[in-house]
């Protein structure tokens, strides 16, 4: 297992284009209530745990929340926009059954419970192009081995890209680590309960196609 503080940042901009009132009133008001704490995760005694490791808009995030109510699921996302966007969508719903950490995911896995989890999603992580900043990518064999950790045996960790070398990259963590098991064997087929983010839309309209990955934890580590 590597050292926590070794792992690499994400990187990612905080802010896109200027917050709006109704962003701001939504981050200060409604964003503490749903704050991740590890006394909140102990606490929370839904079914069954889940991680989204940069969950963009929030599509897909409010959809597993929606489809499976039972469940607790554990949104990390730094783009303050994204998450006020996620909490618009959260306003017209009856569902409480999520926690937001706003900021890097490296501050909390050490907090995450080892062995807790039924499943990570990491979906369309920034894919830093450039080969002088792809040791910046979110995806790496050090924060696998963090994610393994969290997970249950027979936990999953779901991984989407549009990014053809990214794709292969972790497609190469993951088989050749001895403990994760690749389930699916058509990549252009997402995993159950996804649904179309704005960002998979504009990688259509880009002529970019998005691969798949789920893999799980054939025993625990």
């Amino acid at each position: 297992m590597p050292e926590f503080n070794k792992l690499n940042r994400t990187f990612a901009r905080r802010i896109g284009k200027r917050l709006s009132n109704q962003n701001k009133e939504l981050l200060a008001n409604v964003l503490p209530t749903y704050l991740f704490s590890n006394e909140l995760v102990t606490f929370k005694s839904h079914q069954k745990k889940y991680l989204e490791i940069g969950f963009g808009m929030g599509e897909h995030l409010f959809n597993q929340i929606v489809i499976n109510p039972e469940n607790l699921y554990i949104g990390v996302e730094v783009y303050l926009n994204g998450i006020a966007s996620f909490l618009k969508l959260v306003a017209k719903s009856q569902n409480d059954n999520f926690l937001i950490w706003p900021n890097d995911v490296d501050m909390i896995l050490k907090d995450i419970p080892n062995r807790s989890l039924e499943g990570v999603y990491v979906l369309f992580p920034d894919p830093w192009h450039k080969r002088r900043y792809m040791k910046k990518r979110l995806m790496n064999k050090e924060r696998v081995e963090f994610l393994k950790s969290k997970l249950k045996t027979g936990g999953f960790i779901a991984f989407a890209s549009d990014i053809e070398d990214y794709f292969e990259n972790v497609k190469k963590i993951f088989l050749e680590d001895k403990e994760l098991i690749i389930q699916n064997t058509d990549f252009l087929l997402p995993h159950a309960g996804y649904i179309i983010t704005k960002y998979h839309q504009k990688s259509i309209r880009e002529n970019r196609e998005a691969q798949f990955l789920q893999a799980i934890l054939a025993r625990e580590t």
